[in-house]
């Protein structure tokens, strides 16, 4: 390991387990801290409790204690260890939509990793590190392509949650940043799997490294990106301007993120499948990758939904949310966006239905989304002071349960008869829509 220390310090253990925070993952620490390292426990406890508030204090406490002094000789580890330490807060930050607190730890971040004293320390370790130099550099490698990720992340929390009401130059910075990083990312990226295969257990069989190392979340990032662009105000215009492509490029984005959202099932399947053996780590493995998964399928329902694939959206989303469910707590917060973008997907299911003329799966699609509504109001409520106002899931579940048709959702019927009444109403359509 490149140390331009004594290998006793530095935050003990940092890749051997990763928390996956939801939609936005995170490199957290291990349980177990070595003598004179940090011990990250109660981080890890607090944020797989869901107690956000707690871990971002206990993150910022952990960062200071790890913070380097100019003259010390664990410079290099403790940078690291800082760094990796203001990810995991950034990732909080963002998960509950406080933007501005999270820009200002990825700026810290990144202001640490390019600092010249902490580069020109890193180089003089690699020079010295001989043979084993190329493998001990990936777990450095590794934060900052998770530091360019999150970064181009946090652009993204900025188009949804605040380019509606940014002025036009702000929103361009933004969409100039995001290029300018996702560039700096795939060059980041170049070789980084075959540098990680090289590393060695455990850190090459973390699936949330070999996530890093690859492709995958860069194509994440710009679908999601991709996303939020076509949200913006004015966009609209431009699509009925030209629907066609527009339609095309939603169409692509949904291709490209399902391939690789299979060849990340794959991978993942396959860290797994080496683990098995080995029971904890085994466990840790397994849940890690879950985790993984929640957070790709999410992003895939969405963008299916957007390109006008309900169906296809319910399927994705329902897998995710089977996925969270053996995982997690159900009052846990990371259960909220996913039932808010469920309860969406039912709600334009049952409009497609109920503008077909199809009256019972309209009934049927409205008990669900009543159904999903009422479990994330319970989730919001509980959860109502962590999240931020401005956080743009508060107005999708608002515009859902708004339109939720509480009366006919609880109104039994008789499927044979509704199966009558919409052959029916299909035959007659046809002859209202030709009427003068």
């Amino acid at each position: 390991m490149i140390s331009d220390a004594s290998p006793g310090w530095r935050l003990s253990g940092f890749r051997r387990r990763q928390v996956v925070v939801c939609m936005l993952a995170a490199a957290c620490c291990t349980a177990s801290a070595q003598e004179d390292g940090l011990d990250a426990k109660r981080l890890i406890q607090l944020i797989d409790g869901g107690e956000y508030a707690a871990a971002i204090a206990e993150a910022g406490a952990l960062e200071e204690e790890a913070r380097p002094r100019s003259k010390d000789n664990t410079f290099v580890p403790r940078t690291r260890a800082m760094v990796e330490l203001l990810l995991a807060r950034a990732v909080l930050q963002r998960r509950i939509g406080d933007l501005d607190a999270a820009e200002e730890s990825l700026g810290v971040a990144y202001k640490a990793y390019t600092d010249r004293e902490f580069q020109r320390r890193l180089g003089l370790a690699v020079r010295a590190g001989g043979d084993q130099a190329a493998a001990a550099l990936v777990p450095f490698e590794l934060v900052f392509v998770d530091l360019l990720d999150q970064r181009m992340g946090l652009v993204v929390d900025r188009l949804r949650q605040d380019g509606g009401s940014a002025e036009p130059e702000k929103l361009a910075g933004w969409l100039a940043q995001f290029e300018q990083l996702s560039k700096q990312a795939a060059a980041a990226r170049q070789g980084l799997t075959e540098r990680l295969e090289g590393a060695g257990a455990p850190l090459a069989q973390s699936p949330r490294a070999r996530m890093l190392a690859s492709d995958i979340e860069s194509i994440k990032l710009g679908a999601m990106f991709a996303l939020a662009r076509m949200l913006l105000p004015g966009a609209e215009k431009a699509d009925a301007a030209g629907r066609g492509a527009a339609t095309k490029v939603r169409m692509d984005v949904v291709r490209q993120l399902t391939q690789a959202v299979e060849r990340a099932e794959e991978m993942l399947t396959a860290v797994a499948d080496n683990e098995a053996a080995k029971d904890d780590a085994g466990e840790r493995m397994r849940l890690e990758a879950d985790r993984i998964r929640v957070d790709l399928l999410a992003c895939l329902a969405e963008m299916q939904l957007f390109a006008g694939a309900a169906d296809v959206a319910e399927e994705t989303i329902d897998r995710a949310l089977h996925l969270q469910k053996a995982m997690l707590d159900e009052m846990h917060p990371d259960r909220l966006q996913p039932t808010i973008l469920a309860a969406g997907i039912a709600e334009a299911r049952r409009r497609a239905s109920e503008a077909a003329g199809r009256t019972f799966p309209a009934r049927e699609q409205a008990k669900r989304v009543a159904a999903l509504a009422g479990e994330a109001r319970t989730l919001l409520e509980k959860h109502d002071k962590l999240f931020n106002e401005a956080w743009p899931w508060r107005a999708s579940l608002a515009a859902v349960a708004k339109n939720v048709p509480a009366a006919e959702a609880r109104k039994p019927q008789d499927p044979a008869v509704a199966d009558a009444v919409d052959a029916a109403t299909q035959r007659v359509m046809p002859l209202i829509r030709a009427m003068p």
